[in-house]
């Protein structure tokens, strides 16, 4: 099997980085902290094509063991 040939999404962004929504997304004003990237799922059964649904969380969601926001995008995060 050629696994190469279902990468078409690539990213930086590992778990555990640091993270700002970009100035370029929609939502930027409503998200203007740091946070991390605490999830990646590879959305290939979803039937628009190959995306990677990245979950983000802030320091304090994640010290009080809330849940993270999922829905994010390959070109919606920058590296902080």
């Amino acid at each position: 099997m050629d696994i190469k040939k279902h990468m078409h999404e690539i990213t930086p962004l590992r778990i555990g980085h640091a993270v700002r929504v970009s100035p370029n997304n929609e939502y930027f004003s409503d998200w203007p902290d740091v946070y991390v990237v605490v999830g990646l799922e590879w959305e290939y059964q979803r039937g628009c094509g190959s995306k990677l649904n990245i979950s983000i969380a802030s320091d304090e969601e994640i010290e009080m063991r809330y849940g993270s926001t999922d829905g994010w995008g390959v070109d919606d995060l920058l590296p902080a």
